[in-house]
């Protein structure tokens, strides 16, 4: 079972300098499946998210989630054997970020909600700022993490 680290901030996870691994371009992320899930998403042209199941603080919302990753496995997939890949700019245009947690796998995920509905007890999360594993305006990422 993986341990969930809620208190861990944006901050501790912070895109590095430019040019070292810890500060990737950001271009795509994926969402990976088994090939079932898969036909059924391109069959409706929709990604229905799914409850949580793990101690993640979604968990006792019930919020339902579509897991996302920057991160290109070298040795196959951890959830499945298709990737479908989005174009991050897109996904994340007019959308709001909130900070969730951190999930403690090697490497760690960090797991921030993007959503266009209001979430008034999480906290917002502002990739604009370069204060944690994103950093929008140039499309960066923390290359060390999931």
């Amino acid at each position: 079972m993986v341990t969930i680290n809620a208190k861990a901030s944006p901050q501790q996870y912070a895109v590095g300098a430019t040019g070292t691994t810890d500060c990737t371009l950001l271009e795509t992320v994926q969402h990976v499946t088994h090939s079932f899930r898969a036909a059924e998403i391109l069959r409706s042209k929709v990604a229905t998210g799914r409850l949580v199941y793990d101690q993640s603080t979604l968990n006792t919302s019930r919020t339902q989630v579509v897991w996302l990753s920057p991160n290109h496995w070298f040795d196959g997939f951890r959830y499945g054997t298709v990737a479908l890949s989005f174009d991050w700019k897109m996904l994340v245009a007019n959308r709001k970020a909130y900070w969730i947690e951190v999930a403690e796998y090697s490497p760690h995920a960090c797991r921030i909600l993007l959503t266009d509905r209001p979430h008034p007890n999480l906290q917002t999360y502002e990739p604009q700022k370069r204060n944690g594993p994103i950093e929008s305006a140039f499309a960066l990422a923390n290359g060390t993490l999931t």
